[in-house]
C-alpha cells in the first residue's frame, strides 16, 4: 500500500498552516475545470509574517530559501482547501512563481525558490515536479522577502451544478455582535435566565462567551472595534470536510478559512470551524 500525503507530512515533520486570508480584493484560489490557481503566498505561519527584506542585502540566499519553504506551505494549506481538505485530490503540482524581494545585482533567485520546489517534490513525490519561473522584484507587500504562487491538477473536475448533499445535524447556537460583553452578558443573565457557561479570546483579540438556556445557546461576540455588526448562526455537521468540500464546490464564498476552534466541551476538542457568506451577505458558520 503506498504511502498517504498525511503520513508523508507526518513523517517529514511538516503541519501545515492556517489558511491565510486574502490582503486585499482577491480570493486565494480559484478554480476552473481540474485546475487550481492557487493565489500568490506569502512567507506566514498562522497569519504571522516570517520573514522581510531584500536578500543580497538583509538576508541570505538561506534566509530566503526558509521564506520560500512557507510560501510553499501556505500553498499547499490553500490546495487543500480547494481539494475539500483532502490533498489526495491533488493530482499534480503544475506550476510555481516565485518572486524575490532583492536588489538589482542579486542574481540566485532560482536557488531561493529553490525553497519551495524542494517542499513540493518532498510532499507530493513525482507529482510535485513542476514547471516555474523565479523572478526578482523591488519590493513585495508587507516588505516579505518572497512570495510564490501555484497552480495545481485535480484528479477529478469539480461538479459545481451538483454539489454533495452532507447531513447537517442541528444549528449549534446563534450568535450576537455586541458592543460591550459583560454589559450583555448582564442583560440575558437578569432578563432571560441564560447561563454563562464558557468563554475565550480569539487570536485576534475579541471576546466571546457562550450563553445557555437549556438546550439553547447563545453566542456573544464582542466585536467593539470591528466593522461586523448583527448576527450569524452555526451549524454542526458530522462531516465538516465532506460540507466545506459541497459548499465551496457550489461556488459559495468563504469570509473565514477553516481552522481550529476552541472546545467548549471534551468532544470538541478536534473540531474545527469555517464560515461562509450566504447571498446577502449574512454569515453562517460550520463546526465539526
Amino acid at each position: 500500500m503506498s504511502e498517504s500525503i498525511a503520513d508523508r507530512l507526518e513523517k517529514l515533520g511538516i503541519t501545515l498552516p492556517d489558511t491565510a486570508a486574502p490582503l486585499a480584493n482577491y480570493v486565494p484560489f480559484v478554480i476552473t475545470g481540474k485546475t487550481v490557481f492557487v493565489s500568490g503566498q506569502l512567507p506566514l505561519l498562522n497569519g504571522e509574517l516570517q520573514s522581510t527584506g531584500k536578500l543580497g542585502a538583509d538576508l541570505s540566499v538561506e534566509d530566503g530559501q526558509a521564506a520560500a519553504r512557507f510560501c510553499a506551505l501556505n500553498l499547499i494549506a490553500q490546495a487543500r482547501a480547494a481539494a475539500g481538505g483532502d490533498l489526495e485530490k491533488i493530482a499534480r503540482v503544475v506550476r510555481l512563481g516565485g518572486f524575490v524581494n532583492c536588489t538589482p545585482d542579486f542574481t540566485e533567485q532560482a536557488q531561493v525558490i529553490n525553497g519551495a520546489s524542494d517542499v513540493m517534490v518532498d510532499v507530493f513525490e513525482d507529482k510535485g515536479r513542476h514547471a516555474r519561473a523565479a523572478v526578482g522584484c523591488v519590493s513585495l507587500p508587507r516588505g516579505a522577502s518572497v512570495e510564490v504562487d501555484g497552480i495545481f491538477e485535480l484528479a477529478k473536475a469539480q461538479d459545481r451544478r451538483r454539489p454533495a448533499m452532507v447531513s447537517y445535524k442541528r444549528i449549534d447556537h446563534v450568535a450576537l455582535h455586541v458592543k460591550d460583553i459583560e454589559a450583555s452578558k448582564a442583560f440575558y443573565e437578569s432578563h432571560f435566565g441564560f447561563e454563562t457557561y464558557f468563554e475565550h479570546d480569539t487570536p485576534k483579540g475579541f471576546n466571546i462567551a457562550y450563553l445557555r438556556l437549556e438546550d439553547t445557546v447563545l453566542e456573544l461576540a464582542g466585536y467593539e472595534d470591528s466593522p461586523v455588526r448583527g448576527f450569524h448562526f452555526c451549524l454542526e455537521t458530522d462531516d465538516f470536510d465532506g460540507a466545506v468540500s459541497a459548499l465551496t464546490d457550489a461556488g459559495v464564498e468563504i469570509y473565514q478559512e477553516p481552522h481550529k476552534t476552541a472546545a467548549r466541551a471534551p468532544r470538541e476538542e478536534s473540531w474545527r470551524r469555517v464560515v461562509f457568506k450566504g447571498p446577502d451577505g449574512e454569515l453562517i458558520e460550520l463546526r465539526g
